[in-house]
């Protein structure tokens, strides 16, 4: 009599592609949970236990000013055309209208815009370079940064402002 030979070759492979799947389904669904859970979403805003320092307009324009020549300083020192020169903040000046109902210069607020003018006078005498808007926030110890500054705003632009918490200027 004949022996009958089992050929099962067929059937092992079959639970080894099903344990595969429900592993890798394991590992996609822990990493999607991880990473959906570990990134802060953008509406999530982190805020710490500081009290601001109070200023007044005049410390509040004075240290616009100071921001705005910094990021002057920045903007010369880059330029090519003026870069060799080295300035410093004690060379610039600003120029800022600040005449009574002027949009140039506008503070909601922890929050300004200030439309001004940086210049060289004693250093670059032929160069009058060209005014720009500045936006700028207030830090907690007083101070103020530019955030964003250019000659002309674009819709990238002011999202971006917005996603900082700009109110709208008038």
């Amino acid at each position: 009599m004949k022996s009958l030979q089992k050929n099962n070759a067929g059937f092992a492979i079959i639970p080894i592609i099903i344990t595969m799947l429900i592993v890798g389904a394991a590992g996609f669904i822990g990493w999607y949970v991880y990473n959906r859970n570990s990134k802060p979403t953008k509406t999530t805003k982190i805020t710490t236990e500081t009290t601001p320092k109070v200023t007044s307009q005049a410390e509040d324009k004075s240290a616009i000013v100071t921001a705005i020549k910094a990021e002057c300083v920045i903007a010369y020192n880059q330029d090519d055309n003026t870069k060799q020169y080295n300035i410093t903040d004690k060379m610039i000046t600003v120029e800022i209208n600040s005449e009574p109902n002027s949009k140039a210069y506008q503070v909601v607020g922890n929050y300004a815009r200030v439309n001004a003018f940086c210049n060289v006078p004693d250093v670059i005498k032929d160069e009058l370079g060209s005014g720009k808007t500045y936006f700028l926030s207030k830090q907690t110890d007083g101070s103020w940064s530019v955030d964003q500054s250019g000659q002309q705003s674009t819709p990238e632009s002011e999202q971006t402002l917005k996603d900082l918490g700009y109110p709208t200027f008038q």
